[in-house]
């Protein structure tokens, strides 16, 4: 994924800087004005690790930096249904601490097992504010029209009324 991102930013001319690390371990690169986390944050396996992780992020950014997040919906609910119209199927999840581990599988040839975490709003609003962060806003995913009119009428319906996942904007 961060090859292809590259090899577009490189296309584009763009200065855009990639780093791959454990953001538990990261060492520092200075200062940035805009870091995005896609699914990291479900890997922290406690609130404790959540908080780190959000600190991490906040070192890395300039005074008008942006934390752009996308992760596991704090709200979504097993229970009203799976996501496997979009990729991944959960197979099961369990109460761990005062969140939920889950175990899920990306659908693809042979699937792929994994393990995320999921922890609620107010962990999350807890650990922004730790790091510092004085305005955040939760965004919902938004499915384009010409997408909704390309499947059947039920296909997002999962997605739109359940959905796994969620993005959240950071800011100072």
């Amino acid at each position: 994924m961060i090859a292809v991102a590259k090899k577009k930013s490189e296309q584009a001319g763009d200065n855009i800087e990639f780093h791959v690390r454990n953001v538990s371990e990261m060492e520092s690169f200075g200062k940035f004005d805009i870091i995005v986390a896609v699914f990291l944050l479900p890997y922290s396996q406690s609130t404790e690790e959540l908080e780190h992780m959000f600190q991490v992020a906040a070192n890395h950014l300039n005074p008008s930096g942006k934390l752009v997040v996308y992760t596991v919906s704090p709200d979504y609910q097993l229970t009203l249904g799976n996501v496997e119209n979009y990729g991944v199927r959960f197979l099961r999840e369990e109460p761990w601490l005062n969140g939920f581990r889950c175990h899920a599988e990306f659908l693809s040839t042979p699937p792929t097992l994994f393990t995320c975490y999921r922890w609620s709003r107010e962990n999350y609003e807890t650990a922004i504010k730790k790091a510092g962060f004085n305005h955040y806003r939760w965004e919902k995913p938004i499915v384009a029209d010409s997408e909704i009119e390309r499947y059947p009428a039920v296909f997002w319906d999962s997605y739109l009324n359940n959905c796994a996942h969620i993005g959240l904007v950071c800011q100072f």
